[in-house]
C-alpha cells in the first residue's frame, strides 16, 4: 500500500515479492501496470507467463499480458493471450479485447 502512487517505490515492492515467489500473481499482475505505465511493455510476458502457468484464473494478470503485448506492438501474442484467457474462462474487457481482434475475431 505504501507503494501507490510512487512508481518507483511500487516497483521495488512488486519486484522484492516476485524475488521472495516468481509466481505470485497480484504483485506480476501490478509490476507489469508499473512497467506498461513506464514504456517497459516488452519486460512484462517472461514474468507474466511465469505467474499465470502458476494461477491461470488470474483476471488482472492476463488482462494485463494482453495489454504489454498490444503495447509492444505484437498483436498476434496479444491474441494469443486473449484467447488462452478466455480459454481459462477469465472475463477479459470487451474494449481490450476489441483492439487485438483479427478480421475473423480471436
Amino acid at each position: 500500500e505504501a507503494a501507490r502512487g510512487n512508481g518507483a517505490a511500487a516497483e521495488r515492492a512488486y519486484r522484492a515479492a516476485l524475488a521472495a515467489d516468481p509466481t505470485q500473481p497480484d504483485a506480476a499482475a501490478n509490476l507489469a501496470g508499473v512497467l506498461v505505465a513506464t514504456g517497459r511493455a516488452v519486460e512484462v510476458p517472461p514474468m507474466l507467463e511465469k505467474a499465470l502457468a502458476a494461477w491461470p484464473r488470474h483476471a488482472v494478470g492476463w488482462t494485463n499480458l494482453v495489454v504489454a503485448y498490444a503495447a509492444s506492438g505484437d498483436r498476434e501474442r496479444a491474441r494469443d493471450a486473449a484467447r488462452r484467457a478466455l480459454g481459462f474462462g477469465v472475463t477479459l474487457n470487451p474494449e481490450l479485447v476489441a483492439t487485438v481482434e483479427g478480421p475473423g475475431g480471436l
